[in-house]
C-alpha cells in the first residue's frame, strides 16, 4: 500500500527573493545553492534551508503568469505549499483523485539533479494539488528515484552553500 513517508518541506512564496534570502541568512539559516527551475508549472527561483529531516524553502516567480506570481497577486507573501515524500506517487495520486482532489499535471513531472532538504536527489517525480479542490491548500507530492528508475533513499548530511554563494 502506498504511503506518505515524511513531511519534507514547507515553501514560502516571496516577492523579493534577494531580500528574503538576506533576512533568512541573517536569522542563521544555512542555505542550499540558489537555483532556477524554469519548467512549468514550477517557474521559480528557489533555495532551501535544511532543518533536521526537512527544510524550509523560499521561492519567487520567474514570470508574471506563473503559479507563484498568481499566488502573490491573490494572497500576498506566505506559505505556498507543503511537500510530502511518498513511496508511490502514482498510487497516492489515484487515491487522492478518488477522494475528489485534482492535480496540476496529468502525470508527475520529473526534475533531475536537484536538492530536497539540502540533499541531492537524482530524480524527483512531483505533482501539486489544485488548491480549489483541497480547501485552499497546495500539497506537493514527491517521489525520489535513481536515474534508472529505482527508488532512491537519501542519506548523508545536507549540502549547504558557503556564505556569500552566488544568487
Amino acid at each position: 500500500m502506498a504511503r506518505i513517508l515524511e513531511l519534507r518541506e514547507i515553501s514560502f512564496a516571496v516577492a523579493d527573493f534577494d531580500a528574503a534570502y538576506r533576512k533568512f541568512g541573517a536569522m542563521g539559516f544555512d542555505m542550499t545553492p540558489v537555483w532556477e527551475e524554469p519548467t512549468p508549472p514550477v517557474q521559480a527561483k528557489l533555495t532551501s534551508m535544511p532543518v533536521p529531516n526537512s527544510s524550509i524553502s523560499i521561492m519567487s516567480a520567474l514570470g508574471d503568469d506563473t503559479p507563484i506570481a498568481k499566488f502573490l497577486d491573490r494572497r500576498g507573501e506566505g506559505i505556498f505549499s507543503f511537500t510530502f515524500v511518498v513511496d508511490d506517487i502514482d498510487a497516492i495520486t489515484a487515491k487522492w483523485q478518488a477522494a475528489g482532489v485534482k492535480f496540476v499535471l496529468d502525470k508527475p513531472i520529473e526534475i533531475y539533479d536537484q536538492y530536497s532538504a539540502g540533499v541531492p536527489i537524482p530524480v524527483i517525480r512531483g505533482n501539486w494539488t489544485r488548491p480549489k479542490t483541497l480547501h485552499g491548500i497546495v500539497i506537493e507530492l514527491q517521489e525520489f528515484r535513481t536515474k534508472d528508475g529505482k527508488p532512491f533513499h537519501p542519506q548523508g548530511d545536507p549540502v549547504i552553500a558557503e556564505k556569500g554563494a552566488q544568487r
